[in-house]
């Protein structure tokens, strides 16, 4: 029975202004990376296409589980809250109604346990019994950052994509983990479909910023939580675990 060896995948970040992206892509093989991962012979290697193909699914998985068990995640996670962090503090003396907006999974709560036990796909019985059980951690950057904007007196709104059903569990889900006195909580409306969220969450901030706020900071996990506008500086969370377009 062959021996199949793991790769060493090199992973990389990139500062863009203020925030600070994660290249999830990190390594992208071809037909002879996926090869070398497994021990064959040179001599009994067999032919495949020189075109560049997308990475085998089966090894993707053990890239993001290496990713997240490793530390990785950690470190990226820290190093974004940390200059989202710096700059909340730099707001301090900003004139006006000020506030945060975040989102919830992979920014204030971590649904990775759900993500695994999915085998990172989606299954629809298992994430409805996941959110309503409220057993998901709190990311401690986020509430750090949570903390912080209270105690300058910055108002805190949570804008997700996850549906109004959910209102109950997510708001004891957040208080079990130590988010307390929240400005809002805006959850998408059970009739906006997926495809919608991004256009959803433009709508909001910018009925948020006609409510008299000038949101100085947006925090998402997904490049659609950036579209549109209306706030001043965002910062991205890594999440290459699922994609919302």
């Amino acid at each position: 029975m062959q021996k199949i060896k793991y790769l060493k995948i090199a992973c990389s970040y990139v500062i863009c202004g203020t925030a600070i992206y994660f290249l999830s892509g990190c390594a992208s093989f071809t037909n002879k990376d996926e090869a070398a991962a497994i021990s064959i012979p040179e001599n009994e290697t067999p032919y495949v296409s020189g075109y560049k193909t997308p990475q085998n699914i089966g090894l993707l998985k053990q890239e993001l589980k290496a990713y997240y068990y490793s530390g990785g995640y950690d470190k990226t996670i820290n190093q974004v809250g940390d200059a989202a962090l710096e700059c909340l503090k730099s707001s301090k003396n900003m004139p006006g109604k000020l506030a945060i907006v975040l989102d919830i999974d992979e920014v204030a709560l971590s649904s990775y346990q759900l993500a695994e036990e999915m085998d990172f796909s989606h299954d629809a019985v298992k994430y409805d019994q996941f959110i309503r059980s409220g057993r998901e951690p709190a990311i401690q950057p986020t509430l750090k950052l949570v903390i912080q904007a209270q105690k300058q007196g910055v108002s805190v709104i949570f804008l997700t994509g996850r549906r109004e059903e959910y209102r109950e569990s997510t708001t004891a889900n957040l208080k079990r983990t130590g988010y307390e006195n929240w400005t809002k909580l805006i959850m998408r409306p059970n009739d906006v479909r997926p495809a919608f969220i991004a256009d959803f969450k433009i709508k909001e901030r910018e009925k948020i910023i006609k409510d008299g706020y000038r949101i100085i900071l947006n925090i998402g996990d997904q490049y659609s939580d950036f579209q549109g506008g209306f706030y001043d500086k965002g910062f991205k969370y890594p999440n290459p675990f699922y994609y919302i377009p």
